[in-house]
């Protein structure tokens, strides 16, 4: 919630992606999900051994979807705070080369394969933990709400607010959820 609410607010999405890349808010904001999501990660592979004879077929895929998409994110926000934030700092023309370039590039697809995972891993494993009932239905439901409000609110809200109070229910619906999970693990 903090990466959202304190530093994406202070990105400036008017400017050069080598200005936006380059900026302390980028910097400390990455730090952070980087952060977030690697705690993503041990939270969902503490939780696998609990909850993998619990979900069935479609849980168990879901649980690895969501561990295989917050891997990939986890390494795309790695690569971009130790070499994408490097390339703003000493060439910033490059990297809005890159960005400018006409069409979809690899560039552009390393991004969309690590968001769409994360999301698609997610969503399913929110929704096979709410269907097996292993957990309340209020911290898959905060997850899915933050997933839907992340684009609702970006296009309603002026700069990055929209997107931050989106996020802000989405990290919401995973404490929620991480607190009951930590339930199950313990039965």
């Amino acid at each position: 919630m903090v990466t959202h609410l304190v530093f994406s607010p202070q990105l400036d999405p008017g400017t050069s992606f080598g200005v936006f890349a380059a900026s302390e808010a980028f910097f400390w904001r990455l730090s952070l999900a980087i952060g977030v999501t690697f705690l993503l990660l041990c939270g969902l592979a503490a939780q696998f051994r609990s909850l993998f004879d619990r979900m069935g077929r479609w849980g168990k895929a879901t649980l690895m979807l969501a561990f295989a998409g917050t891997a990939v994110t986890f390494a795309h926000e790695w690569g971009q705070i130790f070499f994408l934030r490097e390339v703003a700092l000493v060439a910033p023309q490059a990297l809005d080369t890159l960005e400018d370039q006409a069409g979809f590039n690899l560039f552009d697809l390393e991004s969309a394969i690590a968001a769409s995972l994360f999301m698609l891993g997610w969503v399913a494993f929110v929704i096979a933990l709410w269907r097996s009932r292993v957990v309340a239905r209020r911290g898959p439901l905060l997850v899915l709400a933050g997933f839907v409000l992340i684009p609702v609110l970006t296009l309603a809200l002026p700069g990055l607010w929209g997107a931050a109070l989106g996020n802000a229910v989405l990290c919401a619906g995973w404490m929620v959820l991480g607190y009951d999970l930590t339930g199950v693990a313990e039965e």
